[in-house]
């Protein structure tokens, strides 16, 4: 990956399945982990319908890396990554450890600090897309690089966050939307089930992390422009994609 695109494993290795996906993710994450820190962890196809799609029968899960954690308003520059993605996501900021798995979503609250809007930028880096299965992606821990996050707001028991219609927008054109209910119904179930995937595998989830619970949207191919992604009563999101290659009039989003 370092030297440019990669095939996916599975074209390599027909037989693979998720199980020995899950075991080279491990595997390539420890590799990350000898020049960076975890930052948190994310969710993937925590939409029936993407589980549907790609032919999985749960959501899957993956590390997040401090070093890719940014806060908006910031400016990303297409040229640092190969195949730049988007997504409209909600996280969560962890309060104190978890070391155990959580009943449930009552229980999970006393550990969360505050609700956050987040924008995934994931950068698939596979020579091509057409044939990419959840193996691929899973092995390589779901394309994590880079999440901007928006800001933090409380979360109390019993609120509900299920509703919450999100949207993309670039230049002033909308071009994603999805509604909170998409990840599993709830971004809080979605974190709990997240909470335990991670436990259940021998993570633990320290006091400071941020979880990530899956896209509401699509997955947006990165082009040159001024994005906001706006979440309604969770704020907005910020975030200029440029190419350093090309002398454009930057937005007003600055570094």
């Amino acid at each position: 990956m370092e030297r440019g695109p990669i095939d996916g494993v599975s074209s390599i290795v027909p037989e693979i399945d998720l199980q020995m996906a899950k075991k080279l993710q491990r595997s390539f994450v420890s590799i990350e982990l000898e020049n960076k820190t975890i930052g948190g962890y994310k969710a993937g196809f925590t939409n029936p319908l993407s589980q549907k799609k790609w032919g999985l029968s749960s959501p899957v899960s993956g590390v997040l890396f401090s070093e890719g954690k940014k806060r908006a308003p910031v400016r990303v520059d297409l040229e640092s990554f190969q195949k730049l993605m988007l997504e409209i996501e909600i996280g969560f900021q962890i309060k104190r450890e978890i070391l155990q798995k959580v009943g449930s979503i009552e229980d999970l609250i006393p550990y969360i600090d505050s609700v956050l809007p987040v924008i995934e930028l994931p950068d698939l880096q596979f020579t091509s897309l057409k044939s990419l299965t959840a193996v691929d992606l899973v092995a390589t821990n779901i394309a994590s690089s880079m999440w901007v996050v928006g800001k933090s707001s409380p979360v109390s028991t019993g609120q509900a966050l299920g509703g919450l219609v999100v949207s993309l927008s670039i230049n002033g054109e909308t071009i994603d939307s999805g509604n909170s209910s998409n990840a599993m119904g709830d971004p809080l179930k979605a974190l709990l089930w997240l909470v335990n995937d991670r436990i259940a595998s021998g993570w633990p989830i320290k006091a400071g992390q941020t979880l990530i619970t899956g896209t509401l949207g699509r997955i947006n191919a990165a082009k040159v422009g001024c994005y906001v992604g706006d979440y309604g009563s969770l704020g907005k999101i910020e975030l200029e994609v440029y190419d350093s290659s090309v002398n454009v009039t930057p937005c007003l989003v600055q570094p």
